[in-house]
């Protein structure tokens, strides 16, 4: 871990220290209808934007943790890859732990957790023409698009909704989409 994230840990926790509005009721926590996955961007009614925000008031300037390190990637992504996909670069307001519970992630003006996340549009084994491959071609080879996760950790809002805390995500956040080959 680095001594940046380690440092934003410790100012997040300890600025859980002073009093906060009534407790948050995270025992029917779910995730919104249009999130089909194990995060989630939109930010509900339900998300405990002055709780968090109270929680954070001793901190002096924003903070952002920025994922992103890969603003200008090398390369030509344009027409080399066979497999379309989605790339997000905003901030993630819920995420299913690995312990199967919904968490609300810490995301408030003073401190924001942003991760680039990309996904397949169509995961899985490629059986017609694509970019570089024909029907006949795909007969011999096995042709694949397949995600690549991060195994991140969060920080979000304590089940009891006294303090913050860091948690993985279950499977983890998927956050590239590549085309994989390999011979039948």
């Amino acid at each position: 871990m680095s001594v940046k994230i380690l440092y934003l840990i410790i100012c997040a926790i300890a600025a859980t220290a002073h009093g906060k509005p009534s407790n948050y009721n995270y025992v029917n926590a779910t995730l919104p209808e249009d999130c089909k996955k194990n995060y989630c961007f939109t930010k509900t009614q339900h998300y405990p934007t002055e709780l968090i925000d109270s929680m954070l008031v001793d901190l002096d300037n924003s903070i952002s943790v920025d994922t992103d390190t890969t603003t200008k990637r090398i390369g030509d992504d344009i027409d080399s890859n066979d497999c379309e996909k989605n790339s997000y670069y905003q901030p993630i307001y819920q995420i299913i732990d690995e312990n199967d519970r919904v968490r609300y992630v810490v995301q408030s003006k003073k401190f924001k957790q942003v991760l680039r996340v990309e996904e397949c549009m169509l995961p899985g084994r490629l059986t017609t023409d694509s970019i570089h491959f024909t029907d006949t071609q795909l007969q011999y080879i096995h042709l694949a698009c397949e995600e690549t996760y991060l195994d991140y950790a969060f920080l979000v809002l304590s089940l009891d909704s006294t303090k913050i805390e860091s948690v993985k995500t279950k499977g983890g956040i998927p956050v590239s989409c590549a085309c994989k080959v390999r011979r039948l």
